[in-house]
């Protein structure tokens, strides 16, 4: 099933699509941390609405370490220590991250160079990918 995906790149990201191209309702899902455009790509089989949506599962711009000669993909940074003295303080709620500014709009070029009614888009993600 994997091996037929043909990966494409748009506004400096890479991603796959499944489900109904002429669609006019999209949904586009992010992964988390460490994972990548395949991470989810399953969910349209599972949520079984490929018939009347197309579904777009962007890859995370930055490279993250995930194991010896391992790396999945991230949408930015997680500083730990910045993380953890967070939640010591019970700060964590206004912490924002070094370089979701810039994950963010880098998603806003990628959804404007896909051309679509952003009003049709149904955004998602997971873990990282949904914040």
């Amino acid at each position: 099933m994997f091996n037929s995906i043909r990966p494409k790149s748009l506004a400096g990201i890479q991603y796959i699509e499944a489900g109904n191209s002429n669609s006019p309702h999209k949904i586009v899902m992010l992964h988390g941390y460490g994972a990548d455009m395949m991470d989810l790509y399953s969910l349209h089989d599972a949520i079984n609405t490929s018939k009347y949506f197309h579904w777009i599962f962007p890859n995370g711009t930055l490279d993250v370490p995930i194991g010896p000669h391992m790396t999945g993909k991230g949408w930015f940074n997680i500083d730990i220590p910045t993380f953890e003295r967070a939640l010591r303080m019970g700060e964590f709620s206004k912490l924002k991250p070094t370089g979701m500014d810039d994950a963010r709009q880098k998603l806003e070029n990628f959804l404007t160079a896909l051309k679509f009614d952003l009003s049709t888009i149904y955004l998602g993600g997971f873990s990282q990918g949904a914040m």
